[in-house]
């Protein structure tokens, strides 16, 4: 009920401290009613003897009701005369009885508001010392009340810390009237009875009195309060951590994920490199980003770099175990270094940049290792733990990444060059037909002039020329296909001697010359003295020459020279073909030596060909063990083939006494009978012609059952047959042969024609049973000129009777 008279009605507050019922109220209320009405009966100008009586005794009986109801009760009883409707005399006689008690009741009634107060309330005088110190205060500090009052306040309450600030504060307030905490509510820390600090609210008055300054401090433990609040910081700390490791672990997806965009896009190496440095950087804010890729001779090599440029532009090459990259790839596990020990570097260029401290890991798809990544920075740095993972992370995307582009830029590589070769194979078809079908024109045109009978003895000699000219042309290019084929089906037949090169040289230098002097071109050679001998096949490197030269010739506009020169090497020996003629581009010169590729394949192309010389002869080189290499300045500027061929490792056996075209017949064919086996209706009606026109009877078939059959009846002086026929081929008719003649004793010499005119088949041929082997197409002087040596050798040959 303490407080609730100041607030509430007067008379609400006296009906319930003072029942109407109550022996003190109506004694008060009879004694003042009373003398209101003798007042009244008598006039009002005195009271008798009882009524002062009565008022005289008031004082005590407000003093008993206090004993009883408290002091509080006894303030509220001295003033509520103050309340009743009393004539004003009556009120300076209560004022006069009761000015005894008012002080007192005022004391009681304030120790009854302190002890009752639930904060601690400590006043001090104008010294500072202690002169009241409530129930709230002993329970707050732990001191009795008696204890402290009059002690200085700043030992009692002060912690050491701050007493020296508290006595600076009494002092200036003393000398100056001011002071910053008075009238303020402010927080500060307290010392309890141990000297156990505790935090407290402080609120400081100043007494109203006119005389020497007094103070009251409310104080307020807020220890409580102060947890309560410590632990809502450390909560709210805890919250912004998680929030900041939230946005962190955002922030590091969003970094991820702008290197995942880049390495899921479908793009090449080169544009896939472009895009992850700069978002790596970015992510890791750092000064450097290098890509390393392992290479199959394991070594790694920087492919792109950020910071570190020149490393990518040299392709710079670190060996896998050393050095910083080195050692990530050994290890395959993150590295950091957070002070760079530059005598462990390898890339001289991070000691240039003035790297401080690195990061570093492996990329791996699956256990296979793709290259390494690592960044740098210019200022010493700690990489923390979630920069590294998020390196990794971007390590693993990224070495996915590469593979794909990798395997993309194959993929892409390998269709554009499928498409090209497509592309090269239609222009070579395009140009082979065109190659084969241009000779014909003139054939055909000739021949219809000669049937009809319609040229004179120098056109029809210049029909024939012509004729043989284009035909031999159809066989060249026949040639260059079947050697083409040979090459891509590695089939190509060597028959390693001693060569010299410069007879081979000279020798098909005057070949070419005629048609050098035909175009206007001049032909020189040089050759250096004492050459050894190399290890090849003859005809194969007459092959080469003849390409080289050829095609020099071919590209040299009138006017022009070509040289040719054949040097000694300490360990072989260089040919070399220089000519002053077209050139070629720098666009196409890395091709120069592909199959089906020209330079020009268009209809409106100057020169003819195939473009195959120069792939044989690249490829024919190579089988002998030498290299090939072109250069040019530039169209134009003309070209240069140098060709090295090696010395012989071993001796080599001397080359056998071979013929290189057909001598002159030791014996004529006139009168020898002669077995043409061949299915070619055609072929063999001109085959027979040539034969006849020569003198042989022959016997015309076209199977191997017929020849057999022919044989039977009269065995031939020589056999010719082709190779290649329907049912039994020319094979299986010579083992045929051959197998009777084992029994019977005799050998009929054979001659194998065929269109299949590769290395392998003469061997062949020659190991069924034939003696003498002939590609198509065939000249007639060579036929017979083989046909007559056949006819030489087999005379000596044991005969049956029936042969003769």
């Amino acid at each position: 009920m303490r407080g609730d008279h100041l607030t509430q009605p007067r008379n609400a507050v006296i009906r319930r401290a003072l029942p109407l019922d109550s022996p003190l109220v109506r004694f008060v209320l009879a004694g003042v009613m009373g003398g209101r009405r003798r007042t009244e009966r008598h006039g009002g100008d005195g009271l008798g003897n009882r009524l002062r009586g009565s008022m005289a005794a008031l004082p005590r009986s407000i003093g008993a009701a206090a004993a009883v109801l408290g002091p509080g009760a006894q303030k509220l009883l001295s003033d509520a005369w103050r309340w009743l409707p009393v004539p004003p005399r009556v009120a300076s006689w209560v004022t006069q009885a009761m000015e005894p008690l008012r002080l007192p009741l005022f004391d009681a009634e304030r120790a009854v508001l302190l002890d009752a107060a639930l904060d601690a309330v400590i006043a001090a005088d104008a010294t500072g010392r202690i002169t009241e110190f409530n129930a709230a205060a002993e329970r707050m500090f732990g001191y009795p009340r008696a204890e402290v009052l009059g002690r200085p306040l700043a030992e009692v309450v002060v912690p050491p810390a701050l007493r020296e600030q508290h006595g600076k504060g009494f002092e200036q307030y003393r000398l100056t009237g001011k002071s910053r905490i008075i009238g303020q509510r402010i927080e500060i820390n307290a010392m309890r009875a141990g000297g156990a600090e505790f935090p407290v609210e402080l609120t400081v008055t100043r007494a109203a009195s006119d005389g020497p300054a007094a103070f009251t401090a409310h104080v307020r433990d807020i220890s409580d309060r102060r947890r309560v609040e410590d632990e809502r910081r450390r909560l709210l700390a805890a919250e912004q951590a998680a929030r900041a490791e939230a946005e962190a672990a955002a922030e590091l997806v969003r970094r991820v994920q702008t290197i995942t965009d880049a390495a899921l896009a479908s793009l090449s190496l080169e544009e896939l490199l472009r895009e992850l440095l700069p978002r790596i950087q970015r992510a890791l804010a750092t000064d450097t980003v290098v890509i390393l890729l392992a290479e199959a001779d394991g070594t790694l090599v920087v492919r792109a770099a950020l910071g570190l440029e020149e490393d990518a532009q040299r392709a710079v090459r670190i060996p896998i175990g050393e050095g910083f990259a080195g050692r990530i790839a050994a290890e395959r596990r993150p590295v950091v270094l957070d002070d760079v020990d530059y005598e462990r570097v390898v890339s001289r260029y991070v000691r240039d940049k003035a790297i401080r401290s690195l990061a570093g890991v492996p990329l791996t798809v699956e256990t296979r290792l793709v290259g390494v990544l690592h960044v740098g920075s210019v200022h010493s740095r700690t990489f923390r733990r979630d920069e590294v993972e998020l390196l990794q992370l971007a390590g693993d995307r990224v070495a996915l990444a590469i593979e794909r582009a990798v395997v993309h830029d194959a993929e892409r590589r390998a269709r554009a060059e499928a498409e090209a070769a497509a592309r090269t194979m239609d222009d070579f078809l395009a140009t082979v037909s065109h190659e084969l079908r241009t000779p014909l024109t003139p054939i055909l045109s000739w021949t219809h002039m000669l049937r009809g009978g319609k040229l004179g003895a120098d056109q029809a000699a210049r029909a024939l020329a012509v004729i043989e000219r284009n035909v031999k042309l159809q066989a060249r290019l026949i040639d260059d296909l079947l050697d083409v084929s040979r090459i891509m089906s590695g089939k190509v037949h060597m028959e390693m001697r001693p060569v010299e090169l410069p007879a081979v040289v000279e020798a098909e230098v005057e070949v070419v010359r005629p048609a050098a002097e035909t175009r206007g071109v001049a032909l020189a050679v040089r050759v250096d003295a004492d050459i050894a001998p190399i290890g090849g096949d003859a005809d194969r490197l007459r092959q080469v020459v003849s390409n080289l030269l050829s095609n020099a010739v071919k590209f040299t506009p009138q006017g022009g020279r070509v040289d040719v020169t054949v040097r000694r090497l300490p360990t072989g020996v260089e040919l070399t073909v220089r000519d002053t003629g077209k050139g070629i581009s720098p666009e196409f010169l890395p091709h120069i030596f592909e199959r089906f590729r020209q330079a020009d394949s268009s209809v409106t192309r100057a020169y003819g060909g195939l473009g195959l010389g120069l792939a044989i002869a690249r490829h024919l080189i190579e089988l002998h063990g030498g290299t090939v290499r072109a250069g040019s300045d530039g169209e134009g500027r003309g070209a240069t083939f140098t060709a090295v061929f090696p010395l012989p490792a071993v001796t080599l056996p001397a080359p056998p006494m071979r013929v290189d075209r057909p001598r002159q017949p030791t014996r004529s064919i006139d009168g020898a009978r002669v077995l043409l086996v061949e299915d070619d209706t055609d072929t063999r009606s001109s085959i027979l012609a040539v034969l006849e026109a020569a003198g042989a009877r022959v016997t015309a078939v076209s199977s191997a059952a017929d020849a057999l059959d022919a044989i039977g009846q009269s065995p031939p002086d020589v056999l010719v047959s082709d190779i290649g026929m329907p049912g039994d081929d020319g094979y299986a008719l010579i083992r045929r042969v051959r197998e009777v003649e084992a029994a019977e004793g005799a050998r009929i010499p054979a001659l194998a024609l065929t269109g299949y005119a590769g290395a392998h088949d003469r061997a062949r041929a020659l190991a069924t049973g034939f003696q003498r082997w002939l590609a198509k197409p065939i000249e007639a002087q060579e036929l017979l000129g083989a046909i007559a040596q056949l006819l030489s050798s087999g005379a000596e040959a044991p005969r049956t009777p029936a042969s003769r």
